[in-house]
């Protein structure tokens, strides 16, 4: 039997060249109960098994926003589903690291099938909750916005700057790519699932050589001693 591992480290990150912050992508899972037609979203707690908030994580050089969405909803909540066009971007100051402001984007995931075991179980919990119960519990501002978008229907965000249509821009056309690549091969490793595991300590690349950290616009940024 297959056993799913969540990544850790932080050597594959991409970062923002406004900020300089982490990017980070998250979702928000969904279903609609079919006796009254009532939003639910699945909620989890942090690692320590406290507080409300949706999935999340840093966004990787390796995958595409759609796929890091649907891997932090696999690690951290153990549901799988559909991606849908994407809610918005925010800024927002590390709760850890005080000095840093983060790059928040956000998924709708309509939920296909909830696993029995899935990597973080032991750490997190996870239940599904009315919008209200959210807006009421949530600590993070930026996803009750977030739960807000997708409750009111809409996919807009006032308004797109050119860097971040680019991102998204960037994002689908991975998206297509790899599509097209699962479509022409007998065989596809998922990016979302690779390198799951084996991880090098953070400040090395695979190889053990120091990494420079890239940012979703290509260049590089030099090695944090």
């Amino acid at each position: 039997m297959a056993v799913l591992v969540a990544r850790q480290g932080r050597e594959l990150q991409r970062y923002s060249p406004n900020t300089g912050g982490r990017i980070v992508v998250g979702c928000i899972p969904y279903r609609v109960r079919g006796d009254d037609g009532e939003l639910e979203v699945l909620v989890i707690t942090s690692q320590k098994g406290h507080g409300m908030m949706f999935p999340k994580g840093g966004w990787e050089v390796d995958e595409s926003m759609d796929e890091a969405a649907r891997r932090e909803a696999l690690e951290e909540a153990g549901v799988l589903g559909d991606t849908e066009p994407v809610l918005g971007f925010w800024h927002y100051q590390s709760r850890r690291y005080v000095d840093q402001t983060y790059e928040g984007f956000m998924f709708p995931l309509r939920v296909a099938d909830e696993l029995h075991q899935w990597p973080e179980m032991a750490s997190r919990k996870r239940t599904w909750a009315t919008v209200q119960q959210v807006m009421d519990g949530c600590p993070h501002w930026w996803m009750r916005e977030a739960l807000e978008k997708l409750v009111a229907g809409t996919r807009s965000f006032s308004p797109l700057s050119d860097y971040h249509r680019f991102i998204i821009s960037r994002n689908e056309a991975h998206e297509r790519f790899t599509r097209e690549s699962i479509g022409s091969s007998n065989h596809v490793v998922p990016l979302s699932l690779s390198r799951c595991s084996g991880r090098p300590a953070l400040g090395q690349s695979m190889s053990g050589r120091p990494y420079r950290r890239e940012t979703i616009d290509g260049s590089m940024l030099p090695v944090l001693s």
